[in-house]
C-alpha cells in the first residue's frame, strides 16, 4: 500500500496513525495521481517503481512546501527538476 511506503519516505513516524496525518497523506497521494495523469495522459500504476517515485516526489514536495505564508528566508520551491524526465518517461512508455 502506497500510504505505508510513503510514511518512511517522508520520514514520518510509522506509528503515527492519527486521522489527520492519514488524511493528509492520502490526499497527497490522490493529488499526485491526478497530476501524473494530467501530465502524462497515463493511468498511474501503483506497482510500477517509476510511477511510485513520481508520486513520492510530488507528495514530498507538497508536504515540505505546504505553508502558504512565504518569507524572504524561505522562497517558494518549484517542483523538483528531476520530476520532468520521470514524467516524460512515463508518458512515452508502453
Amino acid at each position: 500500500m502506497l500510504l505505508d511506503e510513503l510514511k518512511p519516505y517522508l520520514r514520518i513516524d510509522l506509528e503515527d496513525n492519527d486521522e489527520e496525518t492519514i488524511g493528509l497523506l492520502q490526499g497527497l497521494i490522490g493529488a499526485a495521481k491526478i497530476q501524473i495523469k494530467a501530465a502524462t495522459g497515463k493511468e498511474v500504476d501503483e506497482t510500477n517503481d517509476l510511477h511510485k517515485l513520481a508520486i513520492f516526489m510530488l507528495a514530498t514536495h507538497w508536504h515540505e512546501n505546504r505553508n502558504v505564508v512565504l518569507n524572504s528566508t524561505r522562497p517558494l520551491q518549484e517542483i523538483p527538476h528531476m520530476l520532468t524526465p520521470i514524467l516524460m518517461t512515463i508518458e512515452w512508455s508502453d
